[in-house]
């Protein structure tokens, strides 16, 4: 990872702990963990978007791309379903 996606990550973790009662800003910080590979961190994220949400599709993507990365494609399959 650049310094650059580091510090974007950063950057959203800190918008993600502002704004803990946003399902938006945490589907999009999990989503960017996933992408750096950092999976728990972003299962904690995504699901905590989904508690908030249960219906807010950006979050059941970021589970699908978990579950796809993570060896998990059932429940990537149930996620696509209600997304």
């Amino acid at each position: 990872m650049t310094g650059e996606q580091e510090e974007a990550l950063r950057l959203l973790q800190l918008k993600a702990a502002e704004n803990a009662g946003d399902p938006k800003t945490l589907a999009t910080y999990g989503i960017h963990l996933c992408k750096a590979n950092r999976f728990e961190e972003a299962e904690r994220a995504l699901r905590h978007a989904l508690g908030l949400d249960r219906n807010y599709w950006p979050a059941h993507w970021g589970i699908v791309l978990l579950c796809l990365s993570t060896g998990r494609p059932e429940t990537a399959r149930t996620h696509a379903e209600v997304a």
